[in-house]
C-alpha cells in the first residue's frame, strides 16, 4: 500500500470548524496495475482451466490498483493492489462510500494513511487495506 503525508493537512476543514467530508478533499480511481509476468501467466492458466470446465474466468488475467488522490493538487495519497477487476470494483465502491460518509481524519485513520517524512515520496507497503 502506498501512503502519503498529504491526505489530512491544511484545507480539510470547513470555515465553521467542522471536518470536511473526505469526498470534498479526496477522490478514488482504479488504474491498471503494474505488469507482473508470472502472476499474469498463473491467472491466464487459471482462466483457461475455468473455461474448459465451463466457468467464467474472464477477469482472472487483469489486475487493478486503487488510487486515492487529493482533488486540489492531484497528489497520490494511497495506492494499493485492488486485485482482479471484480475485486477492484468492490473495493472502489467501499472506498467511495467511506469518502462520502467519513471526515478526512476518519478516512485517513481507517485506511491507515500515515505521514511520511518531508520531501519523501509515497511508500510501498504490503497492499492490505
Amino acid at each position: 500500500m502506498t501512503m502519503s503525508a498529504d491526505a489530512s493537512t491544511t484545507g480539510d476543514d470547513h470555515a465553521d470548524g467542522e471536518p470536511a467530508v473526505a469526498a470534498e478533499v479526496l477522490e478514488a480511481w482504479l488504474e491498471v496495475g503494474p505488469r507482473r509476468p508470472v502472476r499474469e501467466a498463473v491467472r491466464a492458466i487459471g482462466a483457461l482451466a475455468l473455461a474448459v470446465v465451463g466457468g467464467d474466468g474472464g477477469d482472472l488475467g487483469r489486475e487493478s490498483d486503487l488510487v486515492v488522490r487529493r482533488i486540489d493538487t492531484g497528489r497520490e495519497v494511497l495506492r494499493t493492489n485492488a486485485g482482479s477487476l471484480s475485486e477492484a470494483d468492490l473495493l472502489l465502491q467501499r472506498v467511495r462510500l467511506d469518502l462520502e460518509t467519513r471526515s478526512v481524519r476518519d478516512f485517513v485513520a481507517e485506511w491507515r494513511i500515515v505521514d511520511g517524512h518531508p520531501g519523501q515520496g509515497p511508500e510501498r507497503g504490503d497492499g492490505d487495506a
